[in-house]
């Protein structure tokens, strides 16, 4: 491959070339400053004991190895009762630095961000002006911001949120920036140790509040794709055999894929409660694509090592199971039509007449047909691209698939955790009463699920949305409040810098952002009275850290300009002297 010529659409993100900032001593030096200032900080402000709020519950929760109110907080949970073993202060007091503690975590990582985004194509052996002043400045801002110091300082779950939305970053931008280094290798890289760990980090951060999805959501249909485009614009004619070679089995999972976000929308988001009759549904969404690729990079291998006799005959295998797979489906549908308990239809075409809901039934017979067609596409896919096929290469295709399944089944391992809250339900239920508190009883797993779920709160404030704009404003408001409007119009400029210098990342942010705010906006639609604003604040603190990235780059910008000022202003005054000498 010739190694002079970049693509055009790498050339078009990165016509200064991609020349990372490498992360030195004295960054660490300054990142571990940063965490202590901040903590200290915290400490020196902290709720001596139990505050308001929901920090008594989730104390009390927490101490008692319970379910916390929803989504139950098990991540919380786990870490913050190994701090309750410290011996100092009362328990309160022991949860509140362990909040501390995870609030300036995030400092630490935000000054990593800012210094690795900031120092693109400028890296130096010393400290630099331009990006180290920046970083520091955005991240002291960040730090004693109104929401984050106020939740920082009590036992309350948004500091360790935020901190897992850090690390998810940094992480993610080491990923990138391995990915796009080693871009012009012969054979494709991927980074894969960290494409594994970010999708585990990804399943972690989920672990303690449900606010990080739409920074996955935005990986999702920003970073990887923009990131695979690249890739794929070096090498395009490799890439289009390959990807021709493997339309089956792309096309497979994407089809896949779609059947099971429909089933995950109408048997885990769309009903109001989780029922035992849904499980099967909610499983088969959950781990019919992983179970797709799995299969496919098991019998890609099995031919490559064993040749095609020993890949047909798991082939053969898989193809019985599901056989007995499908009988099953047949007699739980024939079976479980009608739920007793709510007196609803499992299956059923749902009518909005005069605010009541009436049900259409929907004969088994054509659920059963679509669920044979999903079958057979499931096998189909596997026989065309693997087993049919006489030889068969591993391709950067097949390695791409290889670590989404992978790192897919790691986010599904961190997201275990959640079952914490079914052991411990499982363990407290036999106590005699008063037993310790928990919330809810998660001893089932359709229970489970409407608490993770948050199924009890529902949608907050009806369906009207009249009042969007003013909850568009009173988002802004947040932000103006956390860093003044000086700083905002510095994050505003400093954006449209992020825009010049790193397109993908600033492209990425800003959809995170704008997807958490709508979501929020859409899912609670709260009133635009003072008190329950109140409440909304604490959910926006991971796009206060986003905006806290942008002040950083207005900072270097107007670094940039004074640096640059100073050199204009100097070669102005050496002209004007040579014309004053002729």
């Amino acid at each position: 491959m010739d190694t002079n010529v970049e693509s055009g659409l790498f050339n078009w993100f990165y016509p200064q070339g991609y020349h990372p900032y490498k992360i030195k001593w004295f960054d660490r030096l300054i990142a571990f400053s940063l965490f202590l200032i901040a903590f200290i900080g915290y400490v020196m402000t902290l709720t001596p004991s139990v505050g308001a709020g929901d920090n008594g519950e989730l104390t009390t929760t927490l101490y008692n190895m319970g379910a916390g109110h929803p989504p139950g907080y098990p991540l919380f949970g786990i870490i913050g009762k190994l701090f309750t073993f410290l011996p100092i202060g009362d328990i309160a007091y022991r949860v509140n630095l362990f909040v501390a503690f995870f609030g300036a975590g995030a400092v630490f990582f935000l000054y990593l961000i800012l210094v690795k985004l900031l120092g693109l194509n400028r890296d130096s052996r010393q400290p630099s002006l331009e990006i180290h002043i920046p970083s520091i400045a955005a991240s002291f801002l960040f730090a004693f911001s109104f929401s984050h110091w106020g939740q920082a300082i009590g036992g309350e779950v948004y500091p360790l949120n935020v901190f897992l939305v850090s690390f998810m970053l940094y992480i993610m931008l080491l990923w990138y920036e391995e990915i796009i280094l080693f871009r012009r290798e012969d054979n494709p890289h991927f980074g894969e140790r960290m494409t594994l760990f970010l999708g585990f980090v990804m399943g972690l951060s989920l672990t303690n509040h449900m606010l990080p999805l739409w920074n996955i959501v935005g990986y999702i249909f920003v970073m990887l794709p923009l990131t695979i485009l690249i890739l794929v614009s070096e090498r395009s004619k490799k890439f289009e055999e390959e990807l021709y070679s493997r339309a089956s089995a792309l096309i497979t999972f994407l089809i896949l894929l779609l059947v099971s976000v429909i089933l995950l929308y109408a048997f885990a988001i769309r009903v109001r409660m989780i029922f035992p009759e849904h499980l099967p549904l909610i499983l088969i969404g959950i781990f019919l694509t992983p179970a797709y690729v799995t299969f496919y990079t098991i019998l890609t291998r099995l031919k490559i090592l064993k040749g095609k006799s020993a890949a047909t005959f798991i082939f053969i295998l898989l193809c019985i199971a599901g056989v007995g797979i499908f009988i099953w489906f047949c007699n739980f549908v024939y079976k479980t039509t009608f739920i007793s308990k709510t007196n609803q239809y499992l299956f059923a075409i749902e009518k909005n007449v005069g605010g009541m809901i009436s049900q259409t039934p929907i004969e088994p017979i054509f659920i059963i047909l679509p669920a044979l067609v999903v079958a057979v596409i499931f096998l189909f896919g596997l026989y065309d691209s693997v087993i049919k096929k006489t030889n068969i290469e591993y391709g950067w295709v097949d390695k791409l698939i290889e670590l989404f399944t992978y790192s897919g089944w790691l986010f599904i391992f961190a997201m275990s955790i959640y079952l914490y809250l079914m052991v411990r339900a499982v363990a407290l239920a036999p106590l005699p009463d008063p037993k310790p508190l928990s919330w809810g009883d998660t001893q089932t797993l359709d229970i489970l699920l409407n608490h993770m779920l948050r199924k009890q709160y529902g949608l907050g404030g009806g369906k009207e949305f009249m009042n969007f704009w003013g909850q568009v404003k009173t988002v802004i408001d947040f932000n103006l409040e956390q860093f003044h409007w000086i700083n905002f119009v510095v994050a505003l400029i400093g954006f449209a810098y992020f825009l010049i210098k790193e397109k993908i990342w600033a492209i990425y942010t800003l959809l995170s952002s704008i997807l958490l705010s709508v979501a929020l906006i859409l899912f609670i639609n709260f009133e635009l009275d003072p008190r329950t604003i109140s409440f909304q604040e604490v959910f926006f603190i991971q796009e206060f850290f986003i905006v806290a990235i942008y002040i950083g780059f207005g900072f270097q910008l107007i670094l940039d300009l004074s640096k640059n000022g100073k050199v204009w202003i100097k070669n102005l005054s050496q002209k004007s002297q040579i014309e004053v000498r002729r």
